[in-house]
């Protein structure tokens, strides 16, 4: 779609940004009482979700497409907090594995529970036709935003 001078805004990536920032702003409202934030506790969740295996700050950096400083800073907060610790690679010295401490742990159902919440909260109203409907358009959406660059940022 060409832009035009008289065509309209587009308005789908700022309705999704807005979306995104009052989801933002809840989650941070309630996860405050337990000393994260909202990104904090989404790569906590992915730590969580992933507790069976290895895992090391590039596999967080390449989930979440951000940047190894970006990362970095929040592990260094979520460790300071004592939701998670970073220990040397057997293999590699320079790779820290990261693992989530049972505080950490502890979090599970309170940031499940939060993002449960905010899903009855967004499709309020919605059959459960509808909903499966928005989840596989949103699914398309990430994929088409992927299709570019969508690696870490460097």
């Amino acid at each position: 779609m060409e832009h035009t001078e008289h065509a309209e805004l587009p308005l789908i990536p700022i309705t999704l940004d807005f979306i995104a920032h009052q989801l933002d702003v809840q989650q941070n409202g309630i996860l405050a009482e337990y000393g994260i934030t909202s990104r904090q506790s989404k790569i906590l969740l992915f730590l969580l979700h992933n507790q069976e295996k290895p895992v090391y700050q590039k596999d967080i950096e390449a989930f979440f497409s951000m940047r190894s400083s970006t990362i970095t800073s929040i592990m260094g907060y979520l460790e300071k907090g004592g939701f998670l610790m970073r220990s040397p690679c057997e293999t590699d010295a320079r790779a820290k594995r990261i693992t989530v401490t049972q505080k950490g742990r502890d979090l599970r159902r309170v940031i499940a529970g939060l993002l449960y919440r905010q899903e009855a909260q967004v499709t309020r109203g919605m059959s459960p036709e509808e909903t499966a409907l928005l989840r596989r358009l949103l699914r398309r959406v990430s994929a088409n935003l992927c299709e570019g660059p969508c690696g870490p940022r460097r």
